[in-house]
């Protein structure tokens, strides 16, 4: 597939270090949701973002990606997936059906399996 690198005057790139209780609240997107609010002076329904988590020295930390709706439509319009460079080229706002898919065919091998 095409690679397409999005432009670094496209996108802000954020950390929000996360409390571990993060984990277990169902409502965690709602926190990302207002740090954003708080560090993104232009964060409003016209923006789009995109999650990635991980440990950094013991605490859990969101790298958020934020690019409004329209620049990002743009991109994906030009094909291919799409990148930022931040040093480990992180491929973004990109749909995860890898998993659906293979969720997929193991519930169809499962109940063919179970259906003999």
């Amino acid at each position: 597939m095409k690679k397409t690198i999005i432009s670094s005057s496209d996108y802000e790139l954020y950390k929000i270090p996360l409390p571990w209780s993060f984990l277990l609240k169902r409502k965690g997107k709602m926190l990302i949701l207002s740090e954003l609010e708080k560090m993104h002076p232009r964060f409003s329904g016209n923006c789009c973002f995109d999650t990635r988590f991980f440990l950094e020295k013991k605490q859990l930390v969101a790298d958020v990606v934020v690019m409004e709706k329209a620049r990002v439509a743009e991109y994906k319009n030009s094909g291919g997936l799409l990148y930022i460079d931040n040093g480990a080229k992180r491929n973004v706002f990109a749909e995860r059906t890898l998993v659906f898919r293979l969720l997929t065919i193991f519930l169809l091998s499962m109940a063919g399996f179970l259906s003999l």
